[in-house]
């Protein structure tokens, strides 16, 4: 640690740490501050400010709790603390997940998950290039860690190399137990940002999403939207035309499908879908009519109706 870090920015990190501990008693401060003053920094600013979150709602304030709860009973466990990092970063509150870091750094500093989750916090803070240092240093060690390459693959993407990001979103989602949509969504973003070339290795890997997840609205729509970026008209129609058959409420996914065919030419087609769409909005019982969303798409489809006829 710099001596000009330790003058001019661990007074103001070590008040807010105390600051986090004062208000949870389950641990205690002269090991929380020492842990503070031993832990190496290559980052020599102060933690920004959060910006606003919305209120997070019970279960969540539950979570964190309960972790406390548990850490009050075993106040040497490593893993706990980590556990409620995570859970105070992802609710915004940066300082006590940074405190629950270090304490457990300075309890286990073997412990397996403990670079993951350091990264993890050094990325939503914008500390890229610390990031990248716990990131590479673990992956050294660890090179088949899914959730590593993952944070690897974002950092690629925030620091401006689509490519290797791909290239690690490629290894890492397949190792994942449990992937999410966001994660091919991710991928798909990552190989778009790479160029035209790169679409239809964007496109199949929406499709793996597909067929591992299921028909996930978000990554059906994604790509969608790349099959028509691509002048792919009939793939989009046909993926427009499975989130009908399996919704129950059609009407938003026909307006939709108007729209691609009214793109492709298709302009008598469009024509019979966009009145197909009236009738359904007419259908509707009157509170679900009435409502504004679906005064306002009734609008747009007489409009494209009067465009066609």
């Amino acid at each position: 640690m710099g001596i000009a870090w330790i003058v001019l920015e661990a007074p103001a990190l070590l008040f807010r740490t105390l600051a986090a501990i004062i208000m949870n008693a389950a641990v205690p401060a002269a090991v929380a501050l020492f842990a503070i003053l031993l832990t190496s920094s290559t980052q020599a600013a102060p933690l920004p400010a959060p910006a606003p979150l919305p209120a997070p709602h019970e279960g969540e304030h539950q979570q964190i709790e309960r972790a406390t709860r548990m850490i009050a009973e075993e106040p040497g466990d490593a893993a706990l603390y980590l556990q409620r990092a995570r859970l105070y970063r992802l609710h915004g509150e940066f300082d006590p997940a940074l405190a629950d870091i270090e304490l457990a750094a300075r309890l286990d500093p073997e412990i397996g998950d403990l670079d993951i989750v350091r990264s993890e916090l050094y990325l939503a803070l914008g500390w890229d290039r610390s990031a990248r240092v716990v990131l590479d240093r673990f992956l050294a060690r660890n090179p088949g860690n899914g959730p590593a390459l993952v944070s690897s693959a974002r950092l690629h993407v925030k620091t401006g190399d689509p490519g290797a990001a791909l290239g690690e979103y490629d290894r890492a989602i397949p190792l994942l137990e449990r992937p999410t949509p966001e994660h091919y969504l991710e991928r798909a973003e990552a190989a778009s940002a790479l160029g035209e070339a790169y679409v239809e290795r964007a496109i199949a890997g929406l499709d793996q999403g597909i067929a591992r997840l299921g028909p996930a609205v978000t990554l059906v729509l994604a790509a969608m939207d790349l099959e028509l970026a691509a002048g792919r008209f009939d793939p989009a129609l046909a993926r427009i035309r499975g989130l009908a058959a399996q919704s129950q409420r059609r009407e938003r996914w026909l307006a939709r499908e108007g729209e691609i065919l009214s793109a492709a030419g298709r302009r008598s087609e469009a024509l019979g879908v966009f009145r197909e769409c009236r009738t359904v909005i007419d259908a509707l019982p009157p509170a679900q009519r009435g409502s504004q969303s679906m005064i306002d798409l009734g609008a747009r489809v007489d409009a494209r109706i009067d465009e066609l006829e």
